[in-house]
């Protein structure tokens, strides 16, 4: 029996910030995120919102650099290349966290979260070109710790039957 499906074409004419868009997630409440090299948009069915940053909505960076990850309370957590950031749904608003470096210096570009356990930490490379960290964000407490020294732009994890992460493959 074959299949019947229903698409929807988004472009920049249907309202999305600009037409690339690498990164797609339907969250928990039915909305649309699509990542963008100039902002976020969220597709709620009918319209398109688009997140830009600003001064007042905590957003840090327009370029998109992560899928996105739900937690236990809801809200929305990903990159862009200037940090980590994460969606409060219940205020609409972004909160950002840029983490620092085994010398305590803020690191300011090359973020790239990966994977959000079920102790909700945040799975982060760190660093440009091939050569970066790994970092463990708690989002709960915000507290991050640098695992490990990491080759590859691109990440995953490989989680064994109990939902933890046993290896991480990088590309």
């Amino acid at each position: 029996q074959p299949f019947q499906f229903s698409f929807h074409h988004l472009s920049p004419n249907e309202g999305l910030s600009q037409g690339t868009n690498f990164f797609i997630h339907q969250d928990s409440k039915g909305f649309i995120w699509l990542s963008s090299l100039d902002g976020l948009n969220r597709f709620d069915g009918k319209t398109v919102k688009i997140y830009k940053a600003t001064s007042t909505n905590g957003l840090l960076g327009n370029i998109v650099t992560s899928n996105f990850f739900e937690d236990d309370q809801s809200n929305l957590w990903f990159t862009t290349h200037e940090g980590i950031h994460c969606y409060v749904r219940k205020k609409d608003r972004f909160y950002h966290h840029q983490l620092k470096d085994s010398q305590g210096k803020k690191i300011t570009q090359g973020y790239y979260a990966f994977h959000l356990d079920k102790q909700q930490k945040l799975w982060v490379r760190t660093g440009l070109g091939d050569w970066g960290y790994l970092h463990l964000f708690d989002t709960k407490t915000q507290h991050d710790s640098i695992l490990c020294s990491i080759d590859g732009q691109r990440n995953h994890p490989v989680i064994n039957k109990n939902g933890q992460v046993t290896k991480v493959v990088s590309t």
